[in-house]
């Protein structure tokens, strides 16, 4: 099956940083990108796309000799998710600056986390085992899932990550989430962790969205992911993919058993 898949007429797809609604969308099901747009042209594998006035492209596979010639006519254009080989096919016909990102996706075969490297795992599950948490499938109220963001937005972030757009809570008000996998973990009449994956594709699923008052409860975070891990297991799923990450939340991600990829974003323009 192919990874990029193009969906048309008043479509909606949702990821962990946005929801999208367009006459045409294209989505790269294992990184977790996508865009809506009304001006999307797919030439062979490649995937060119037209947003506030600027150009942008995705390829699926190999760069071929056709690609290069049809981006020379959109330059500058923007890139996303382009491998080291495809970078150096670039490099040698456009001008190029770039940012390079690295990929996460944990295997959840084995859940068992057993040995030296999986210490902290441990811990936070010993934290957390003995509390009396109730794990729904769904939300009680919308109103929870309002309290909770609001209250992470506030406390356990920084500005660059507080979620003050409403995105998330649009997400579940909607019931986006209604046929997707959620794990929603209450104290009580608190809601105090939720996660959300797509559905399984190939053997795969990817992290949608995620909130946990790890300062309240230590080892929540780690705690809320890996039973909803074991829900996506249920379902044969064998990997997440997280997409990319830095700093702080890459550290957090390859706590797990894991897959590193290496991309590249940037811009080319003529030499």
């Amino acid at each position: 099956e192919n990874e990029i898949a193009r969906f048309s007429k008043n479509a909606i797809i949702v990821n962990e940083h946005q929801k999208l609604l367009g006459d045409s969308i294209f989505y790269n099901r294992k990184k977790g990108f996508a865009s809506a747009t009304k001006n999307v042209q797919i030439i062979d594998n490649l995937f060119i796309w037209i947003v506030n006035n600027k150009n942008h492209f995705v390829v699926e596979g190999e760069l071929s000799d056709k690609n290069i010639e049809m981006l020379k006519s959109y330059t500058p254009c923007n890139f996303y998710y382009i491998d080291q080989e495809n970078l150096n096919k670039l490099k040698d016909n456009f001008k190029i600056s770039k940012t390079k990102n690295t990929s996460i996706t944990i295997d959840i075969r084995d859940l068992n986390f057993v040995g030296k490297q999986y210490s902290s795992i441990r811990n936070c599950l010993n934290k957390c085992k003995n509390k009396k948490f109730e794990l729904r499938s769904d939300f009680k109220s919308i109103d929870d899932v309002k309290t909770l963001i609001d209250n992470w937005s506030n406390n356990y972030t920084d500005k660059y990550f507080r979620e003050n757009s409403g995105k998330n809570y649009y997400f579940y008000k909607q019931n986006y989430h209604e046929n997707l996998i959620s794990l929603f973990v209450y104290d009580g009449d608190r809601l105090i962790s939720f996660g959300t994956l797509s559905n399984k594709f190939d053997e795969s699923a990817s992290y949608i969205i995620g909130k946990a008052l790890y300062k309240d409860y230590p080892g929540l975070s780690e705690f809320t992911d890996i039973e909803l891990y074991k829900v996506a297991r249920e379902k044969n799923i064998k990997y997440i993919h997280m997409g990319n990450a830095k700093k702080g939340l890459l550290d957090y991600k390859t706590k797990f058993e894991h897959i590193k990829t290496t991309d590249y974003n940037g811009i080319i323009n003529e030499i």
